[in-house]
């Protein structure tokens, strides 16, 4: 049987349990806040997802939008367009960098996202082409490319699956 030998052993015995304590107390407090970070990141989205004019936006494209070339949208379309497209990329560079719960986010609103894009690719490339950015490069800085990034990377993961 293990004897303790002296105060100094029964103290070190003492301390190690107290930190041992904290520890786990720091360790669950973490996991909390992690949760409250989840549970604000999403909350934002939705704010953002779900404001009446994003909504009324995106209603635009994807029921009204047809692509007959820059000149041809009136600036309320291409104010609407632009809102579209800043949150659906905002979005974007927030779960490839994984700054935001990646799979709460793709099943919240991943396929509408990836629609946003089906729907508005010409106006990205004709908006690309007007600054001068080449279509055939894979600049980290063009017009929108957290967005087409996005797409390429969840696109297979969303699709409906076939029966």
């Amino acid at each position: 049987m293990w004897q303790m030998t002296n105060a100094w052993d029964v103290m070190t015995a003492v301390f190690t349990a107290i930190i041992a304590i904290g520890v786990i107390a720091a360790f669950h407090e973490l996991q909390e806040v992690r949760k409250a970070r989840r549970i604000e990141a999403l909350n934002t989205f939705l704010g953002i997802w779900g404001s009446i004019e994003e909504r009324e936006a995106r209603r635009f494209v994807f029921r009204e939008f047809d692509f007959n070339g820059l000149n041809s949208l009136a600036d309320e379309q291409r104010k609407k367009i632009e809102m579209v497209l800043t949150n659906c990329n905002r979005i974007s560079y927030l779960v490839l960098n994984r700054l935001v719960p990646e799979e709460d986010v793709l099943r919240l609103i991943g396929r509408p996202i990836i629609r946003v894009w089906d729907c508005l690719e010409p106006f990205i490339r004709g908006r690309r082409e007007e600054v001068g950015q080449k279509l055939d490069t894979e600049d980290p800085y063009r017009y929108m490319v957290h967005l087409e990034w996005f797409v390429r990377k969840y696109r297979n993961k969303l699709e409906p699956k076939s029966s």
